[in-house]
């Protein structure tokens, strides 16, 4: 079968790399049908040397983007997939055969051809004697449809559950050796490039890091001082742009790693260590480098059993797969451990000293960390009559109180602590460059709800968070939300908000263009279940509008309301789409519409029910309405439990379980007829409805 066929295109892009290009050719001689050279600019033999071994040499202007000359050799390759390495990257001629094998697998099976658009392989970077120095996994191998997005790290657009990762073959890199570096000077040039990145994206907290990284190589303290800034301002998540795992992890390690180098003003090494070690609980450096901060604060005690857990950890089959500085040297938690239990043991002869507040206090925060609530709070309330230490034992014992079923207390104690303190969140901030400014200036007029909102019922108080810790949070609210709930509909609800919510969730909002593909999937299961037949869809809260963007390439007639008159006007402006300012609920319309979409809609409405009685007198007859919003019964939230960030959402008023959805539904004459866990947004349930008279009528 034609489809079966594996073509092969190896592509690459060059500037004066006669030192590598044969080998970076020679190992794809057997695998590949064609070999695509785009040069950038060469004044060495790159060119002739390409050419004499027989690969298709094409000249591109460099234009200070890696992925403009990298989709221009994509434009140019015939094969179905492609092979993307540099230039001072290779595989073994074993690893070659290998990859051909996996190809012709793939190909071959229907099932894989569909789902699979892209390899992920690890790459190690190795010195001049050809010893590996670090390994990170990149995809390298990809279907020839897609194309690469970024300036400089540029990637590949193919969303992570279409890349599968092959351990079983490994690309050497070699260009990032110090001789390699001198030569090039690679690291000024990606500085120059990251620059003009951030430049065009001021909020991309993935460049920060990248630039950070590449300031580091440099010796000037001006460099190392701007570094550090940049992986502060990374892991704090001040920018626009979510921080991907990995980076985030090489943020910490740089720091903690460079600790005596960089200016260290804003994060304590013990603090900094807490926090990253928390994040990235897999990652054994952490945990070590968390035993070496405690011992250098003479916190030994506490060093001895972080060290000792970590070196039981060791002794697990594969626990060393995601650290880096022990793998290289395990024998250094045993250096650390011979410090701890030394200085420990002298420090204790005679009886326990008796510890000081600020440390009793860390103790009880930690206890809490842990679950150790009955431990914690005898602590904390030890330490209550110390002025100094009371808004912040408040606070602690207020999330203890809200944990063990108590929200009332909470209520009043979070406040009791904002009262006494109205910048504690600055305080409480993992560390002083935070961009949580937020001070307290007394509770604002908020609207008290205390009926469900569904049912009409009482609902009692459930939980009770402090929402100054959240990301969206901002000086309109109140910082504290109360949450109600339902057992008629078993439903949550907020308690305190402001009038017109929407008014002051006015930012800019720019399309990410990963959702493209996530919502071509929910219109074709709409279509494929065949929930709904036409093609006219309207979009309720259109959001950065990509559900309208993606609905439009695939042939949607659409049109989308708001109700921020800023982002309907920036949707015209930008992308000429078919929106109009609206408060939902005061929408009216002679014509109906074969799809309505209302993607996380339900959760920023005071009342749903009106919401859905008048998505139902607009849909038409054979139509389907599609739903997303946070479920608090969803898997993800029964793991997460009180760290669920939806519990901290200032804009959200509801907080739907499965039950109170559906009940919500019938009651508007829509059946539900599919539930899918929401593939994006953690937490959320995706719902189609259809109207009931149209089930009840084939029935």
């Amino acid at each position: 079968m034609v489809f079966a066929m594996v073509r092969l295109s190896q592509c690459m892009i060059v500037k004066n790399e006669e030192k590598n290009i044969e080998t970076a050719l020679s190992w794809a001689k057997g695998i590949a049908f064609e070999q695509i050279v785009v040069d950038t600019g060469s004044t060495d033999r790159t060119i002739e040397i390409a050419e004499q071994m027989g690969a298709k040499v094409l000249r591109f202007e460099w234009v200070n983007d890696f992925s403009a000359a990298k989709n221009f050799a994509l434009e140019n390759a015939r094969g179905n997939w492609v092979a993307f390495l540099d230039a001072d990257e290779y595989m073994s001629g074993k690893d070659a055969k290998k990859l051909a094998q996996i190809l012709k697998k793939i190909q071959a099976d229907p099932q894989a051809r569909g789902k699979y658009k892209a390899l992920n392989f690890p790459i190690a970077h190795v010195d001049e004697s050809g010893k590996p120095f670090s390994i990170q996994d990149q995809e390298r191998v990809f279907s020839s449809f897609a194309r690469y997005v970024g300036r400089i790290h540029e990637h590949i657009d193919i969303p992570s559950e279409n890349i599968a990762h092959v351990d079983e073959i490994t690309i050497i890199h070699t260009g990032y050796s110090n001789s390699a570096l001198e030569e090039t000077d690679k690291a000024g040039r990606n500085i120059a490039l990251l620059r003009a990145g951030l430049s065009d994206e001021p909020g991309d907290l993935n460049l920060m890091v990248y630039l950070a990284d590449s300031l580091m190589t440099k010796s000037d303290a001006a460099s190392i001082a701007e570094a550090e800034e940049l992986f502060y301002e990374a892991i704090t998540g001040g920018g626009d742009k979510k921080l991907l795992p990995g980076l985030k992890n090489k943020a910490y390690k740089r720091i903690i790693m460079n600790y005596d180098v960089l200016p260290k003003k804003a994060m304590e090494l013990e603090e900094l260590c807490r926090e990253a070690f928390a994040e990235f609980p897999s990652d054994l450096d952490f945990r070590y480098y968390l035993g070496v901060a405690l011992n250098g604060k003479d916190k030994h005690g506490e060093a001895h059993k972080v060290l000792t857990e970590l070196k039981g950890k060791l002794q697990d089959e594969g626990a060393l797969t995601d650290s880096e500085v022990i793998s290289a040297d395990p024998e250094l938690v045993d250096k650390q451990l011979e410090i701890a239990a030394e200085t420990n043991r002298e420090s204790t002869k005679g009886g326990s000293a008796m510890q000081n507040p600020v440390e009793q206090f860390n103790k009880a925060v930690e206890l809490v960390r842990e679950g150790s609530y009955e431990q914690a709070l005898e602590i904390l309330l030890s330490l209550e009559k110390n002025k100094e230490l009371m808004p912040f034992c408040h606070y602690q014992i207020a999330r203890i109180s809200n944990m063990t079923g108590d929200p009332q207390t909470a209520y009043d104690l979070y406040y009791s602590a904002f009262n006494a303190k109205p910048d504690i969140m600055a305080a409480l901030s993992k560390n002083a460059q935070s961009a949580n400014k937020y001070v307290f200036h007394g509770l604002k007029d908020e609207k008290e709800n205390t009926v469900c909102p569904l049912c009409g019922a009482e609902g009692t108080a459930r939980w009770c968070y402090c929402m100054a810790e959240a990301d969206a949070f901002n000086e309109f609210f109140n910082p504290i939300r109360m949450w109600m709930y339902c057992e008629m509909c078993h439903h949550m609800f907020a308690r305190d908000y402001p009038e017109k919510l929407f008014l002051h969730n006015t930012g800019p909002r720019s399309p990410n263009t990963g959702r493209f593909a996530y919502y071509s999937k929910v219109l074709s299961n709409i279509r494929m279940g065949g929930f709904a037949s036409g093609m006219s869809l309207l979009e309720v809260g259109i959001g950065a509008c990509e559900c309208l963007l993606a609905a439009r390439e695939m042939g949607y007639e659409i049109f989308g309301i708001d109700v921020i008159e800023r982002h309907v006007e920036e949707a015209k402006r930008k992308f000429g789409l078919d929106v109009q300012t609206a408060d939902w609920n005061e929408f009216e319309s002679d014509r109906k519409w074969d799809i309505i979409i209302m993607g996380d809609v339900l959760e920023h409405v005071s009342d749903p029910d009106k919401a859905l009685a008048k998505a139902e007198s607009l849909l038409s007859d054979d139509g389907a309405l599609w739903i997303s919003t946070p479920s608090f019964e969803s898997a993800f939230s029964c793991v997460v439990g009180h760290d669920d960030a939806m519990r901290r959402q200032p804009f959200h008023l509801n907080y739907f379980s499965r039950e109170s959805l559906y009940m919500l539904l019938e009651r508007n004459y829509l059946m539900p007829v599919d539930y899918q866990i929401s593939e994006y947004y953690n937490g959320s349930m995706e719902v189609v409805a259809v109207k009931t008279d149209r089930d009840m009528g084939q029935g």
